[in-house]
């Protein structure tokens, strides 16, 4: 999670918080391996706050789910419509899907449970409905986006809401041993926390709490603090639990030919764009016949420049970057994101532009290894949630050379 940035999801994010607050949580202390081996670590009871902090943590995700989805493009969400009819073609569901209430129902349905599912979990009253509800809901999401683990995590996560020790008078009801509520576990006597785990400086936890739980609150919110729409700038996306929130769709306008000698290994790179006319730059990469006359002209050029045998391959891309020689002026190559990234990630980078910052910066420290000192531009041209394609970087600016800050990019065209 951490070393990545391309692998982000709100889920694995959601995970190494819990793993986080884990470590500090004496939640080995009834019930595992460790209290098995040694039966005198075993307790009965933790302070109040272990729980609570869980609670918290649990209910910040609801919160900001709710939050996030004020926001138009979530009551008219082409994304989950397409979803839905696609999950359920060729089942019973397929007229349901079809029908004019049914996104409404999911994209509002959405929005209230996660707005109100918190409080009725903490009133006893309503606690088995808003937890139906929420099972309902996950349950939902599991069947309709490919989201992992996240729709059990939170399922799961949901139970601590009910009263701490229901985990054991299931386990009476099940078990006809005494159960874990008993004062014995296995033979053992379960004790209060003491000393060892209830104590220490009660300022230094209570602040600790205070400065956890306002990083959680304030860190989501940051986005205010950026010009634009943040499903497009993508500043201020991550950490903040905008689960669903935008569908972004790369258009594979550039089409760069790779020109190599297998003989001797020469390659060389040119882009569509730079052959062709101006006026026909934004529709040459679906001319497949334009594209074919340009393949054989550049075959031709490589045959009376005294190469030999020249293969020619067309990539086409979504995020297109141009590395200019700084001493020279000239230009290096036209590239795909896949001279530096894998597959994946150059599929991930797609319509984030702060990827594509640390992409061109990687190209350069590439170029920099050889020797080379280079500028880097890039293009890319992006859908947002069934929106038409427009540009999103601006491609007169070399990424390379800037750092990245806390500040607004002002190379992302907002």
């Amino acid at each position: 999670f951490l070393l990545d940035q391309c692998a982000f999801l709100n889920h694995l994010y959601f995970v190494s918080l819990l793993g986080f607050l884990m470590v500090f949580l004496p939640a080995g202390r009834a019930f595992s391996i460790d209290v098995y081996l040694r039966p005198n670590k075993r307790i009965a009871m933790v302070p109040a706050w272990c729980l609570q902090i869980l609670r918290f943590q649990v209910a910040t995700v609801y919160l900001f789910g709710a939050v996030t989805k004020i926001d138009r493009d979530w009551f008219e969400n082409i994304h989950i419509q397409n979803l839905l009819q696609t999950k359920a073609a060729g089942t019973f569901l397929e007229s349901l899907a079809a029908t004019a209430w049914a996104v409404p129902m999911i994209t509002w349905g959405g929005f209230f449970l996660d707005l109100l599912v918190v409080p009725l979990l903490l009133w006893r009253q309503t606690r088995v409905i808003a937890f139906v509800g929420a099972v309902l809901f996950h349950g939902t999401n599991a069947w309709l986006f490919p989201i992992g683990i996240f729709p059990w995590l939170m399922i799961a996560a949901t139970l601590l809401f009910f009263p701490p020790d229901w985990p054991r008078r299931v386990f009476e009801r099940f078990v006809k041993t005494g159960g874990m509520g008993s004062s014995e576990v296995g033979g053992s006597p379960l004790r209060a926390t003491g000393d060892a785990v209830g104590s220490g400086n009660h300022r230094l936890i209570l602040g600790f709490l205070g400065i956890y739980a306002a990083l959680q609150v304030l860190v989501p919110l940051r986005h205010f603090l950026y010009p634009g729409y943040v499903g497009w700038t993508e500043e201020g996306h991550n950490f903040s639990w905008r689960m669903m929130m935008r569908t972004k769709v790369g258009d594979e306008r550039f089409l760069i030919f790779v020109v190599k000698e297998p003989a001797t290994g020469w390659e060389a790179t040119m882009d569509l764009s730079s052959l062709v006319r101006p006026e026909h730059r934004a529709t040459a990469h679906r001319d497949e016949k334009l594209i074919a006359q340009i393949g054989k002209s550049i075959e031709r050029d490589a045959t009376r420049a005294g190469r030999k045998q020249v293969k020619i391959r067309e990539v086409r891309t979504a995020v297109k970057f141009t590395v200019e020689d700084l001493e020279s002026g000239e230009t290096v190559g036209v590239f795909d994101p896949r001279i530096v990234l894998s597959v994946w990630q150059a599929k991930a980078i797609v319509g984030r532009p702060p990827l594509i910052h640390l992409t061109a910066r990687s190209i350069a420290a590439f170029y920099k290894q050889n020797g080379i000192e280079v500028a880097v531009r890039a293009e890319s041209w992006v859908s947002l949630n069934g929106r038409d394609p427009r540009s999103q970087i601006d491609p007169n600016v070399d990424l390379a050379a800037l750092k990245t800050t806390l500040g607004p990019a002002v190379w992302i065209l907002r």
